[in-house]
C-alpha cells in the first residue's frame, strides 16, 4: 500500500498546475510561483530517495517542504498567493505526526490531491 501511496504523491506533486511564469504581472507573483514550483520539483525528488517505511524521514520531508513554503510566503507581495503558500505550509506541517505516529497518509493524500488546484488558483 504505502508503495502506491508514493506513486500517487510523486505523481500529483510534480504535476502542481498553474505555477508558471505569467505575462505582465505586477510584483514578483511570477518569480515566486517558479519558485514554488522549482520548490516542489525538489520535493517531489526527495520522495523518490525515501525508503516508503520510515516514517520518520516522510515527516521530517514534510516539515521541510513546509518550511520552503513559508519562506516563498513572505518573499511574496501578492496577498493571495502569501495567504495560498501560508495554509499550504500549515498543512504540511500538521501532515507531520500523522506520518510519524502511525504512518497514516490520510493528510498527505489530501494535500496532493488539492495543492494543484490552490496553487493554481493562486499563481494563475
Amino acid at each position: 500500500m504505502r508503495r502506491g501511496v508514493l506513486a500517487v504523491v510523486l505523481l500529483a506533486v510534480t504535476a502542481a498546475q498553474g505555477c508558471s511564469v505569467v505575462d505582465g504581472v505586477l510584483g514578483n507573483r511570477a518569480e515566486v510561483c517558479e519558485e514554488t514550483q522549482e520548490a516542489i520539483d525538489g520535493f517531489a525528488a526527495q520522495l523518490k530517495t525515501l525508503p516508503p517505511n520510515d516514517n520518520a524521514a516522510w515527516a521530517q520531508a514534510a516539515t521541510d517542504f513546509a518550511t520552503r513554503l513559508d519562506g516563498l510566503a513572505k518573499k511574496s507581495d501578492d496577498a493571495k498567493l502569501r495567504d495560498t503558500l501560508t495554509g499550504l505550509a500549515t498543512s504540511w506541517r500538521e501532515a507531520g505526526p500523522g506520518l510519524t505516529d502511525t504512518g497514516d497518509v490520510a493528510k498527505l493524500t489530501e494535500l496532493v490531491r488539492d495543492q494543484p488546484a490552490k496553487l493554481g488558483a493562486a499563481c494563475g
